[in-house]
């Protein structure tokens, strides 16, 4: 985790020009500690409009609940607030579920082991992958519960006070708790043509030239448009965005 003071970053927020607040208003006080992972990378043109730890996030998508250093948010991403993210897990098939026995690293832990003069054996506690992957152009409704080591394809939408607890396919609706597959935004063909057309990689002068209200028609003026040229936005920190 790097700490730094948010006076330290402030010229570079403006110059790439990303927003802390929806109205220009000053959000954190430059004597304030902000937190970044140990690696991430933040695209040009985002916004970041809750909390003091920033993550990973791509160009026009925009949060406004607090991130953890362990996700990654692709391009053109809406983030609703009260978003959370699940902790550890606990050993259910062990005798006890209480990180007494097994998490030498919490503080409470270590001290209650070593004043009782305490030996467990080691139990086994397999951790799911902690990185949470959000692709490009998910949006995520207010109040939802995401899961340790989950991928949300591009193109879904979680809907508010969901808890998501696996993978979400590209272009899915999910909703609930647990979060179950709902529909889908578009039939199978255009899932696939939106998703083979990349367009969140093109600069955004070719695609807001195109008709966005329909995607059959996107995908098709796409086919007359000289799109190999990728976007780079502007960026710092040292991560690919998905």
């Amino acid at each position: 985790m790097i700490v730094l003071k948010f006076e330290e970053v402030k010229e570079i927020f403006a110059d790439y020009n990303i927003f802390l607040t929806n109205s220009g208003a000053g959000r954190i006080n430059d004597k304030k500690e902000v937190f970044f992972p140990d690696v991430f990378r933040i695209e040009e043109g985002c916004a970041f409009l809750s909390g003091d730890r920033f993550a990973s996030l791509g160009f026009m998508s925009y949060s406004w609940s607090s991130l953890v250093d362990y996700v990654t948010v692709g391009r053109y991403c809406s983030i609703a607030g009260g978003l959370k993210f699940s902790g550890v897990r606990h050993p259910i098939e062990a005798v006890t579920t209480s990180p007494f026995v097994y998490d030498k690293n919490f503080s409470m832990v270590a001290s209650g082991i070593e004043k009782f003069d305490c030996s467990f054996p080691a139990i086994f506690n397999k951790q799911p992958r902690r990185e949470i992957v959000i692709n490009n152009d998910v949006w995520i409704g207010s109040n939802v519960w995401l899961a340790r080591g989950i991928n949300i394809g591009t193109g879904a939408v979680i809907a508010a006070e969901s808890v998501v607890t696996k993978d979400v396919e590209p272009y899915a609706i999910y909703g609930g708790n647990p979060a179950r597959l709902i529909r889908y935004r578009f039939d199978a063909e255009v899932i696939e043509g939106l998703l083979e057309s990349k367009w969140w990689d093109m600069h955004p002068s070719i695609i807001s030239a195109l008709n966005m209200r329909d995607p059959i028609a996107f995908i098709e003026d796409l086919k007359c448009v000289n799109s190999e040229k990728i976007f780079t936005p502007r960026s710092f920190g040292n991560q690919n965005i998905v």
